[in-house]
């Protein structure tokens, strides 16, 4: 599995000619090279918790300057690659997550530059994540799962400027979105299937205190998610 086999996906869900690599030059191939980064980014990012997608990092090492907000006392630039910050927990024990606050921080340079920074009152700062696994040796180690509502999302992207067709477009929506049997579902219900991340007390922290705190939040079809407490 690839970037083209997920493309193509894609392209066959909307009844169109597949194409032998991104750099295809028929229109189905030109609008999948270019709608690709929405497509998978938007799913990556979406207000779940992706297990084959988060990783963990200490930044501390990243520390930029001092907060202006006196909330704060540290300020941490995060990993480039960083897509949504999960929670800032400890060291050894997920039980255990630290107020903080993400904001854009703006530099003094002569041309100034943003970048995401997160702001704690930890001297030292860990964080769980969801990573961007766009590289081709990443996209190969993708559940065959998310491969398919990354392929889906593409063609719900790509239906209407390539055919012009809302019946068709309907029915891709429903693909994704039906509960239970739609796309979504399944890969939401693969996902926590997927091994837990456990406590040194053997308990899931994918659980417990993050659905309580996050209980109000569903998907369309009424599935829990769990989103971070920025």
């Amino acid at each position: 599995m690839d970037k083209t086999a997920i493309q193509n996906l894609a392209i066959v869900l909307i009844g169109a000619k597949t194409i032998v690599s991104d750099t295809d030059a028929a229109k189905a191939g030109l609008l999948a090279k270019t709608l690709w980064d929405i497509s998978y980014r938007g799913m990556l990012e979406l207000p779940h918790n992706w297990k084959f997608a988060t990783t963990r990092a200490c930044i501390t090492g990243n520390l930029t300057t001092t907060p202006t907000s006196g909330q704060y006392s540290y300020q941490y630039k995060l990993p480039v690659l960083c897509l949504r910050v999960i929670a800032q927990i400890d060291q050894y024990d997920d039980d255990t997550e630290y107020d903080h606050k993400i904001e854009n921080f703006l530099s003094a340079e002569a041309v100034p530059k943003t970048y995401p920074v997160i702001l704690t009152n930890e001297t030292t700062c860990y964080i769980k994540y969801i990573h961007d696994l766009n590289q081709d040796y990443e996209i190969r180690r993708w559940p065959s799962w998310f491969a398919r509502i990354v392929a889906l999302d593409l063609a719900l992207l790509m239906c209407e400027p390539l055919k012009q067709d809302k019946q068709k477009v309907n029915q891709l929506q429903q693909m994704m979105y039906a509960p239970v049997i739609g796309w979504m579902s399944q890969a939401i219900a693969a996902n926590g299937l997927s091994d837990s991340n456990t406590t040194s007390e053997h308990r899931d922290s994918d659980r417990g205190n993050n659905e309580v705190l996050n209980a109000g939040s569903e998907l369309p079809h009424g599935k829990k998610y769990i989103i971070s407490r920025e």
